[in-house]
């Protein structure tokens, strides 16, 4: 349990500000922070740590019922394909939080700069628009925010793990 809430302070701390495209053909902020928030590889960055906050719910299994340890390992494989949902919970949390913050024309204009350069010169000149002033201003509640989310999710994310495998493993006929 450590891990993951250690995972997801990571993951909302860091930004996730590994861009591939300059999406600005939204029509409204909701769909605009959809945007930013796959721009920004959420999704990648969770499911690329997933096996390991996999892994961690499989130890805590295996040391309350030390007879699973056998098919443990193949009930988590199992668990782990059926993550996409909370997955999009944690995209749809962190959305929420962009389009609560920010017009659409003010959306588009962060995703064009966290999909751009990361110089000093990209980050003075989009300071020095509106919307950039507005968003570097909120970062410390942006950030903050994103963190409670994060973390609420890794918590739920580790209980749905754990009673999801207990299930697999009852399946296998362990009497968990």
């Amino acid at each position: 349990m450590r891990f993951i809430v250690l995972f997801c302070a990571a993951l909302s701390l860091s930004g996730c500000f590994a861009a591939k495209s300059k999406r600005v053909e939204a029509r409204d902020s909701l769909t605009a922070a959809q945007y930013l928030i796959e721009d920004m590889g959420v999704a990648e960055k969770v499911r690329a740590n997933l096996p390991a906050i996999a892994a961690a719910v499989e130890q805590q299994m295996v040391a309350l019922w030390p007879d699973s340890a056998a098919e443990a390992s193949a009930a988590r494989a199992v668990v782990e394909k059926r993550s996409e949902p909370m997955i999009a919970e944690l995209k749809s949390a962190l959305t929420q939080t962009y389009s609560r913050r920010f017009s659409l024309a003010e959306l588009q204009a962060i995703d064009i700069y966290e999909t751009g350069p990361k110089d000093d010169a990209a980050k003075s000149a989009f300071q020095a628009t509106p919307a950039g002033a507005k968003y570097f201003a909120q970062q410390p509640q942006i950030r903050a925010e994103m963190h409670e989310a994060s973390v609420s999710w890794g918590k739920r994310l580790s209980v749905r793990f754990m009673e999801e495998m207990k299930a697999e493993l009852r399946k296998r006929g362990h009497s968990i």
